[in-house]
């Protein structure tokens, strides 16, 4: 099951003022980079806030499903 997970955290001064506005502009970074990468899966990305702080990360995860996954699909 392929499942993409994306963590960021909004505890710093980047956040402050907006912290939609710096989402949706880490979002908008992470989805420049997804459209230009060819490397094979899994990849992981670090998330940075605009003063380069390392806020989070996405991943790409292969894993399988857990038995609790497999029982809310219905399996």
């Amino acid at each position: 099951m392929l499942k993409f997970i994306c963590e960021i955290e909004c505890n710093n001064a980047a956040f402050e003022s907006s912290p939609s506005l710096e989402v949706a502009r880490i979002l908008k970074q992470l989805g420049r980079r997804l459209e230009i990468s060819e490397a094979d899966l899994p990849q992981e990305f670090k998330l940075s806030d605009i003063n380069g702080n390392a806020v989070g990360y996405a991943e790409f995860d292969e894993r399988e499903p857990s038995v609790f996954e497999k029982k809310q699909a219905g399996g």
